[in-house]
């Protein structure tokens, strides 16, 4: 099953199970290792006693004969597994039998064998490998015999260390099974509070890919899914309002075709019925009707290219003061002839920006053109510029009647005009703001409005200066 739930559930029981195996075996081999050292001690404590205790009887004595009652005696000093007969047993009970058993063996100095705890027939001299594994027997510090100690210690110890290790087993198990199955509704519980939200994302997604604009996804679930939610419903929020523009534009732009069209319509059928005649003034009406159709197409595909940032820009360091200057003589004829003053606050020492020459001149030339067109006779229209952080900021100030309130946020729009009747008369297209925003964003600048009713507007962008 490739579901969540199942996903999460089944990774959280490996884990659980994987978590009581290892404690498990560090049990386990934490429990051979103190095992393994408290026999180790037990032999090391009873070797040295019975060394001194031979010693002893050797001393006593003057030999060895008899020294097996001694041997027999210390049997049950020494380790044996669980089950071996005690040391109370009977006479001659002290010959253990088992692999738990423990015998030991006294030979002379070189290694002949005098006397055995073993019931067995053994060699009458030790082996080479036992003799170096013997211990040594010492009188006055001269050596006068070997005790080999025949201990199956490892035997002992897996006997008792086996039954920790099955006990630790079966708590293990029990232990994993307990575990598992709260797993398992843990991670069905978890990763159904999970994946529910995801599902609801899921649908809201699939709700917008349907072209219903107005879905939005629950923001709820942990903090990442809320997170992606969000993100989700910022994403609709930005498709919505892309759809409200694209519709928008769509009907501004045949609303704006309509107009130009209807007159050439009306003035061509008029000549073709000879209700006008066929002269120069009549085709020169249609003509300049033409003419805004192209620039209305022209401003589309600039604003469009600018947009999808393809306009082929050819930036360079320029003078933003000379950047005023050009434009500002562009368009003083047409101030001069409206009684207008167009002032240029300019410093004397070069401010160079980043920008493409001819762009940067157009939305000069934009600003000028709508600051003429909202500033009454008798007024002015100042142009500056200021070096603002990493920018500089070229501002176009005017003393018409401002922008309404309402309308700062909308006037970078698309076909937007405060007042429609005046653009179409002046023939503008109500794209040249929206130009202007396309092209100081493709240069790396941004743009900006202040107004006040009746106090003028200053509209003004930014270009990257030269470090």
């Amino acid at each position: 099953m490739n579901r969540l739930w199942f996903r999460f559930t089944l990774a959280l029981v490996a884990i659980t199970l994987i978590s009581v195996a290892v404690v498990s075996v560090l049990a386990q081999v934490n429990a051979t290792a103190q095992f393994g050292d408290l026999f180790a001690r037990q032999r090391i404590i009873a070797q040295s006693v019975l060394i001194d205790a031979l010693a002893e009887y050797y001393t006593v004595n003057g030999g060895w004969d008899g020294a097996e009652d001694v041997l027999r005696a210390a049997l049950p000093s020494f380790p044996r597994a669980p089950g071996q007969p005690g040391s109370d047993g009977p006479p001659g009970g002290g010959r253990l039998r088992g692999r738990g058993a423990t015998s030991f063996v006294l030979a002379d100095p070189a290694g002949r064998v005098l006397a055995s705890t073993s019931g067995r027939v053994i060699s009458p001299t030790l082996l080479a490998e036992q003799l170096a594994a013997s211990l040594p027997i010492s009188v006055d510090d001269k050596v006068v015999g070997r005790l080999l100690v025949s201990s199956p210690e490892s035997n002992l110890l897996a006997e008792a260390q086996q039954i920790v290790i099955d006990q630790l087993r079966r708590y293990a198990i029990g232990a994993g099974l307990i575990v598992s199955v709260f797993a398992i509704v843990l991670g069905v519980l978890t990763s159904r509070a999970l994946s529910a939200p995801l599902a609801q994302l899921a649908a809201s997604a699939r709700a917008l890919s349907d072209r219903r604009w107005d879905v939005r996804a629950k923001v709820e679930g942990a903090q990442e899914i809320a997170d992606a939610a969000r993100a989700f419903n910022n994403m609709a929020d930005s498709l919505q309002l892309a759809e409200i523009n694209r519709r928008n534009m769509t009907a501004d732009i045949a609303h704006e075709l309509r107009t130009p069209l209807t007159v050439i319509q009306g003035n061509l059928r008029a000549m073709l019925d000879d209700v006008y005649p066929l002269d120069r003034a009549e085709i020169a009406t249609i003509y300049d009707e033409t003419q805004l159709l192209g620039r209305l197409v022209e401003d589309l595909r600039l604003l469009a290219l600018a947009e999808a940032g393809q306009l082929d820009l050819k930036p360079r360091d320029e003078d933003a003061h000379a950047l005023l200057r050009a434009a500002a003589a562009q368009y003083q004829i047409a101030a001069d002839a409206k009684g207008v003053r167009l002032d240029i606050e300019a410093a004397g020492v070069p401010l160079l920006v980043r920008a493409d020459l001819d762009r940067a001149g157009q939305v000069l030339r934009n600003l000028i053109s709508n600051a003429l067109r909202h500033t009454p006779d008798g007024g002015a229209i100042t142009l500056s510029v200021e070096p603002l952080g990493t920018h500089a900021r070229l501002r176009v100030t005017d003393t018409g009647d401002g922008i309404p309130a309402e309308s700062l946020h909308h006037i970078w729009d698309r076909f937007y005009r405060g007042d429609a009747s005046r653009a179409r008369a002046s023939g503008g297209t109500g794209l040249g703001l929206a130009i202007v925003k396309g092209l100081v964003e493709a240069m790396g600048g941004r743009v900006g409005v202040e107004s006040r009713a009746g106090q003028g507007s200053t509209l003004w962008f930014t270009l990257p200066l030269v470090v």
